[in-house]
Protein backbone atom coordinates (compact mmCIF):
# COMPACT_ATOMS: atom_id res chain seq x y z
CA UNK A 1 0.00 0.00 0.00
CA UNK A 2 1.39 3.55 -1.14
CA UNK A 3 0.18 6.44 0.36
CA UNK A 4 1.51 9.66 -1.74
CA UNK A 5 0.21 13.31 -1.40
CA UNK A 6 0.74 16.13 -3.90
CA UNK A 7 0.91 20.15 -3.86
CA UNK A 8 -2.82 19.90 -4.73
CA UNK A 9 -3.47 18.27 -1.47
CA UNK A 10 -5.02 15.40 -2.52
CA UNK A 11 -4.32 11.45 -1.90
CA UNK A 12 -3.97 8.60 -3.64
CA UNK A 13 -3.94 5.23 -2.50
CA UNK A 14 -2.77 2.26 -4.25
CA UNK A 15 -3.17 -1.64 -2.87
CA UNK A 16 -1.30 -4.07 -4.65
CA UNK A 17 -4.01 -6.62 -5.10
CA UNK A 18 -2.19 -9.85 -6.87
CA UNK A 19 0.83 -9.44 -4.19
CA UNK A 20 -1.91 -9.27 -1.51
CA UNK A 21 -4.10 -12.77 -2.64
CA UNK A 22 -0.88 -14.43 -3.39
CA UNK A 23 0.10 -13.97 0.44
CA UNK A 24 -3.04 -14.87 1.50
CA UNK A 25 -3.44 -17.89 -0.89
CA UNK A 26 0.23 -18.91 0.27
CA UNK A 27 -1.10 -18.99 3.83
CA UNK A 28 -4.02 -20.69 3.45
CA UNK A 29 -2.50 -23.40 1.54
CA UNK A 30 0.26 -23.21 4.34
CA UNK A 31 -3.17 -23.62 6.92
CA UNK A 32 -4.65 -26.55 5.36
CA UNK A 33 -1.77 -28.55 4.50
CA UNK A 34 0.35 -28.18 7.65
CA UNK A 35 -1.97 -27.27 10.09
CA UNK A 36 -5.01 -29.36 9.56
CA UNK A 37 -5.12 -32.99 11.56
CA UNK A 38 -4.85 -35.95 9.19
CA UNK A 39 -6.66 -39.39 9.86
CA UNK A 40 -4.25 -41.91 9.76
CA UNK A 41 -4.73 -45.22 7.76
CA UNK A 42 -7.38 -45.37 4.98
CA UNK A 43 -10.23 -43.76 4.66
CA UNK A 44 -12.94 -45.95 6.02
CA UNK A 45 -16.03 -46.99 3.60
CA UNK A 46 -18.07 -48.52 6.26
CA UNK A 47 -21.39 -50.28 5.71
CA UNK A 48 -23.72 -51.17 8.28
CA UNK A 49 -26.90 -53.78 8.79
CA UNK A 50 -28.00 -56.04 6.40
CA UNK A 51 -25.30 -54.27 3.82
CA UNK A 52 -21.98 -55.36 5.43
CA UNK A 53 -23.58 -58.88 6.39
CA UNK A 54 -23.94 -59.70 2.85
CA UNK A 55 -20.53 -58.31 1.98
CA UNK A 56 -18.92 -60.06 4.82
CA UNK A 57 -20.93 -63.37 3.52
CA UNK A 58 -20.01 -62.87 -0.48
CA UNK A 59 -16.24 -62.44 0.61
CA UNK A 60 -16.82 -65.99 2.00
CA UNK A 61 -16.56 -65.09 6.10
CA UNK A 62 -18.16 -67.54 7.79
CA UNK A 63 -20.45 -65.89 10.61
CA UNK A 64 -22.09 -69.28 12.51
CA UNK A 65 -20.15 -68.48 15.63
CA UNK A 66 -21.22 -64.73 15.42
CA UNK A 67 -24.59 -65.63 15.30
CA UNK A 68 -24.58 -68.58 17.67
CA UNK A 69 -22.90 -66.18 20.34
CA UNK A 70 -25.32 -63.38 19.82
CA UNK A 71 -28.01 -66.40 20.29
CA UNK A 72 -26.43 -66.77 23.85
CA UNK A 73 -26.64 -64.31 26.98
CA UNK A 74 -24.02 -62.17 28.06
CA UNK A 75 -23.82 -64.64 31.39
CA UNK A 76 -23.37 -67.29 28.92
CA UNK A 77 -20.89 -65.30 26.73
CA UNK A 78 -18.74 -63.92 29.73
CA UNK A 79 -18.78 -68.16 31.13
CA UNK A 80 -17.53 -69.19 27.65
CA UNK A 81 -15.03 -66.29 28.12
CA UNK A 82 -13.66 -67.42 31.21
CA UNK A 83 -13.66 -71.14 30.64
CA UNK A 84 -11.17 -70.22 27.12
CA UNK A 85 -9.08 -68.30 29.61
CA UNK A 86 -8.65 -71.45 32.12
CA UNK A 87 -7.76 -73.57 28.99
CA UNK A 88 -5.15 -70.95 27.66
CA UNK A 89 -3.60 -70.88 30.96
CA UNK A 90 -3.57 -74.64 31.30
CA UNK A 91 -1.55 -75.09 27.94
CA UNK A 92 0.88 -72.26 29.31
CA UNK A 93 1.78 -74.26 32.05
CA UNK A 94 1.99 -77.48 30.03
CA UNK A 95 3.96 -75.50 27.77
CA UNK A 96 6.98 -74.43 30.62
Amino acid sequence: MTVTSDPSQSASLVIDLPRYESIFLGNLSRALVLETPRRRGRQSRTRAGAAAIRAAQNYGVDLGLVRAALARTSAERLAMLDSNVEFIRGMKRRKA
